[in-house]
């Protein structure tokens, strides 16, 4: 026997109200996937922050590539797509202003192994804390430049 589900029936595809309406249709969690195609870098660069989440996926048409946002929801969040993408995070957001307390949304589902480096690339070490699979705390004696690299 077909169960009968209770909610609003959809008859048609879900669109905004305009091509410039900047909210989205849909969250990805609902939604066919986590997906997006455009033409160009600058497409992929103008999508509003109200429609971007960490692990999204766009394919961009004119550079026969797929990029994702990996970490941060701005444009130097996204990174190539490849088999390495779950693989490695660079974290460089005090690479030149000095914190003694970094909090980390690495987005790589899994507790990594952290390498830290200070501001002349040389591997050094802090206190680090897993506060889960997607997010690590790094705390220093004293405010320090640099970046971790994650895997």
């Amino acid at each position: 026997m077909t169960e009968q589900l209770k909610g609003l029936n959809i008859p048609s595809s879900i669109v905004p109200f305009t091509d410039q309406d900047v909210y989205a249709t849909h969250d990805s969690k609902f939604g066919k996937g986590g997906w997006k195609s455009v033409e160009t870098i600058g497409e992929l660069n103008a999508i509003s922050m109200q429609r971007r989440t960490i692990g999204m996926a766009v394919y961009v048409a004119s550079e026969k590539q797929t990029y994702v946002l990996n970490g941060r929801l701005d444009n130097l969040g996204w990174v190539k797509y490849s088999d390495q993408i779950d693989k490695h995070f660079s974290y460089d957001e005090h690479k030149y202003s000095p914190s003694d307390h970094w909090v980390i949304h690495h987005g790589l589902n899994k507790k990594p192994s952290v390498q830290i480096f200070d501001a002349n690339g040389v591997e050094t070490e802090g206190g680090i804390t897993v506060i889960d699979n997607n997010n690590i705390v790094i705390d220093f004696n004293i405010p320090f430049c640099g970046t971790a690299e994650l895997n």
